[in-house]
C-alpha cells in the first residue's frame, strides 16, 4: 500500500477515536442534565451530583455511551481492513485477468506459430518426398539409389519430427482427445510389430510378441493412438538396442464386467538407463544425457508424448531398468469389449484400399488449386500418370472461376493462396450451389484446421507430404469414378454396404441408443417407399427430380453416418446434375441394391432387439 493510502487511513482512525470519545463524555452529561431537568426543574452542580449519587441508573447510562464509543472505534478499525483486504483481493484480481489474458496470447501465439511452421516446413518438404519418390521409380544406378534412399530416410524422420512437436502442442492444449471405435487388439499389435519388424532385423535384433489369447477378440477404444504409444516404445527400444532382443507383451489382467484391464510392456536388452535420470527421461525435449542424443538421435519428444497418451487413456506408463543390461515400460489401461466380429485396422485396411484402389481415373476431369509450382507439378504428375485431365488454378479466385465455368469430378484444393484463400474459395464455390466434391490439400495437420474444411463444405483432408496412393484413393472415393461395376458385383461386393454394428456403436456413445432405435425405425418405414420411387425414376428418368431426391438422401445417409449410402446418393445426384442419363440410371440401380441390402440388416437387426 502506498504512503497515501496510509494517511488516509490514519485520518480514518483517528477520526473513529474521536466518535468514541465524544460519545464517551457528551451523552453521559446529556443523560444527568435531563434527570436533573425531571427531578428539580432546574440544574446545578450539586443537583448534578445528588443526581449522581441517588440514582444507580445514570451510572449506567455514564458508562454504556463510553463502551459505545470504543466499540465504535473497533467496529471503524475493522471496517478498514476490511476494505484493505478488499483493494487488495481487487488489485489481485485485476494482476490475474491481465495475467491469464497475457496466457491466452501466448498460447495463441504458439498455437499460431506451431501451424505456420508446419505449414512452412511441410509445403518443401512434400515436394521433396514426392519428387524423390519419382525418382526412386526411374533406372537407378546402385550409388544414386543409395543417394535417394538416404534422402527418403532423412525426410520421414524431418516428418515424425514435425507431428511429435504438433502432438506435443495438442497434449499440452488440450486438444487431442481419443477417438474410440470397436477394433481387434490382435490385429492392432500383428500390425505395429510388422511396421517395426524391418528397423529390428535391420540392426540383427530378435522382435519377440507374447500376446494372451483370452483377451476378447473386440475391444472399444482409440487403435490409431494405441498404435502410436506402442510403435514409439518398440522403436525407441529398437534404437537403444545394439544387439539382443526387444520383446512385446500383451496380458489380460482382469476381466470386469464389460471392459478388460490389459497390461502393455515393451522390454529390450539395450544400454539401459540410470536410476537418477529415470523421471527426466519423460520430460520434453529430454534424453539420458548429451552423449545418448550424439550417438542415437532423436528429439526427446517421444517418451513424452507416449506418458501423455497413457495418461489420456487413464493409466500410468512405468519405467525399470538397468545399466547395461535393458529396459522395460509398461502401462495398464480398462478398455470395454464388444461382440465379436470382424474388424480391420486402419492400417490393414489402408492397405487393403490401396491395393483395391487400383482402378484408372481415366474419364475423371479434376481442377487443381495449388499455387506453389513444386507441389503443383507433382499432384499434376500423379493424377496424369493414373488417366485423369488435369486443369490448374494458381489462386483462389481462379479455382473459383474455373469451378464455375466448367464441370469437374472433383476439385483439389490449397488452403494457404494468394488473392483468395482455399477456405474462401470453397465457400464461394458453395454458396452457388455447386456440390463438386472437394479435397483439401494443405500443410496444416491441426486437427480443428481439419474440422474447420470439412465443416464449411469441403469432402476430404489431405495433409502434406502426402503418399501418390492417398491422393488417387481418395479422389476415387469422392468422384465420380468413369468405371462403373455392374450390380452383379455389387452384390458380391464386402463394401457395398455399411458396416451397421461398428456404426450404431459409435452413435450409442455419441448421441445415446434412442437415436439408433430411431434410425431404424425410420429406414423400415420410408426405405420401401423410396425403393419405388426409384424403380419409377429409373423408367422414365426425370434428371431435376432426381437430383433433387437423392441429395435430400444424401443429407439422410450423412445424419445417419452411412458412408457408403451417402457415397451412392452422391454418385446418383452427380451423374442427374451433369445430365448423363445412362450414367443416372445405372448409378439408381447400384443404390437400389444399396438400400435392399441395408433394409435386410436393418430388419434383422430390428428383429433381434425385439427378442
Amino acid at each position: 500500500m502506498n504512503s497515501n493510502s496510509a494517511d488516509y487511513d490514519n485520518n480514518y482512525r483517528l477520526r473513529y477515536a474521536i466518535y468514541g470519545a465524544l460519545c464517551g463524555v457528551l451523552f453521559p452529561i446529556a443523560g444527568t442534565l435531563i434527570e436533573c431537568s425531571l427531578e428539580f426543574g432546574f440544574f446545578s452542580p450539586d443537583h448534578f451530583l445528588k443526581c449522581q449519587q441517588n440514582n444507580p441508573l445514570l451510572w449506567i447510562i455514564d458508562t454504556a455511551p463510553l463502551f459505545l464509543g470504543l466499540l465504535a472505534s473497533f467496529a471503524g478499525l475493522q471496517m478498514d481492513k476490511v476494505r484493505e483486504k478488499n483493494i487488495e483481493l481487487n488489485e489481485k484480481y485485476l494482476q490475474m485477468n491481465v495475467l491469464r489474458q497475457m496466457a491466452d496470447t501466448a498460447n495463441k501465439a504458439k498455437g499460431d506459430f506451431l501451424a505456420n511452421m508446419s505449414h512452412e516446413i511441410r509445403t518443401p518438404l512434400s515436394a521433396i518426398i514426392g519428387y524423390n519418390n519419382l525418382l526412386r521409380e526411374t533406372s537407378l544406378d546402385s550409388g544414386q539409389r543409395e543417394y535417394a534412399d538416404t534422402i527418403e530416410i532423412a525426410t520421414r524422420n524431418l516428418n515424425a519430427i514435425i507431428n511429435d512437436i504438433l502432438d506435443t502442442s495438442r497434449l499440452e492444449a488440450g486438444m487431442l482427445s481419443l477417438d474410440e471405435k470397436p477394433f481387434s487388439p490382435e490385429k492392432l499389435v500383428q500390425n505395429v510389430v510388422r511396421v517395426c519388424r524391418d528397423r529390428a532385423v535391420s540392426k540383427g535384433l530378435k522382435l519377440l510378441v507374447q500376446f494372451d489369447n483370452s483377451i476378447p477378440g473386440t475391444l472399444l477404444g482409440d487403435e490409431t493412438r494405441l498404435s502410436q504409444i506402442l510403435t514409439n516404445l518398440i522403436g525407441n527400444a529398437i534404437k537403444f538396442t545394439v544387439k539382443g532382443e526387444v520383446e512385446l507383451m500383451v496380458r489380460n489382467l482382469e476381466l470386469q464386467a464389460g471392459s478388460v484391464k490389459l497390461r502393455f510392456s515393451v522390454r529390450d536388452t539395450g544400454i539401459g538407463i540410470k536410476k537418477e535420470n529415470l523421471d527426466r527421461i519423460f520430460d520434453r525435449f529430454a534424453q539420458e544425457n548429451t552423449d545418448t542424443t550424439r550417438l542415437f538421435g532423436g528429439t526427446g519428444l517421444g517418451l513424452h508424448i507416449v506418458r501423455s497418451l497413457v495418461h489420456l487413456h487413464k493409466g500410468e506408463l512405468q519405467v525399470s531398468s538397468e545399466p547395461g543390461k535393458g529396459s522395460e515400460f509398461s502401462f495398464e489401461i480398462s478398455l470395454p469389449y464388444g461382440a465379436e466380429e470382424s474388424l480391420g485396422s486402419p492400417l490393414q485396411e489402408k492397405d487393403e484400399n490401396q491395393n483395391k484402389n487400383t482402378t484408372s481415373l481415366s474419364g475423371l476431369k479434376i481442377l487443381l488449386a495449388e499455387d506453389n509450382e513444386f507441389n503443383s507439378f507433382l499432384a499434376e504428375t500423379y493424377l496424369k500418370r493414373n488417366g485423369a485431365e488435369v486443369e490448374k488454378a494458381a489462386d483462389g479466385k481462379q479455382a473459383f472461376e474455373k469451378a464455375q465455368a466448367g464441370r469437374f469430378d472433383a476439385i483439389i484444393m490449397d488452403i494457404q493462396m494468394p488473392i483468395l484463400d482455399g477456405k474462401e474459395a470453397t465457400r464461394k464455390i458453395r454458396q452457388t450451389g455447386n456440390t463438386t466434391p472437394i479435397i483439401a490439400c494443405s500443410a496444416h495437420a491441426l486437427q480443428s484446421e481439419k474440422e474447420e474444411c470439412l465443416s464449411m463444405g469441403m469432402n476430404a483432408y489431405i495433409v502434406k507430404p502426402f503418399e501418390e496412393k492417398e491422393l488417387i484413393s481418395t479422389v476415387l472415393e469422392f468422384s465420380s469414378p468413369g468405371n462403373k461395376i455392374n450390380n452383379k458385383q455389387m452384390e458380391n461386393s464386402e463394401n457395398t454396404v455399411d458396416n451397421l454394428q461398428e456404426i450404431f456403436v459409435k452413435i450409442r456413445q455419441d448421441v445415446g441408443p434412442d437415436f439408433v432405435a430411431i434410425i431404424v425405425q425410420k429406414f423400415r418405414e420410408d426405405v420401401p417407399v423410396l425403393i419405388r420411387e426409384l424403380d419409377e425414376l429409373i423408367a422414365g428418368p426425370d434428371l431435376k427430380t432426381i437430383q433433387e431426391k437423392t441429395h435430400r438422401l444424401a443429407g439422410t445417409m450423412a445424419t445417419f453416418r452411412f458412408p457408403e449410402g451417402l457415397r451412392l446418393a452422391r454418385l446418383a445426384e452427380y451423374a442427374a446434375r451433369d445430365g448423363k442419363e445412362k450414367e443416372t440410371a445405372l448409378e439408381l440401380e447400384n443404390l437400389k441394391v444399396y438400400l435392399n441390402l441395408t433394409l435386410k440388416q436393418m430388419e434383422e437387426y430390428g428383429k433381434s432387439q425385439s427378442k
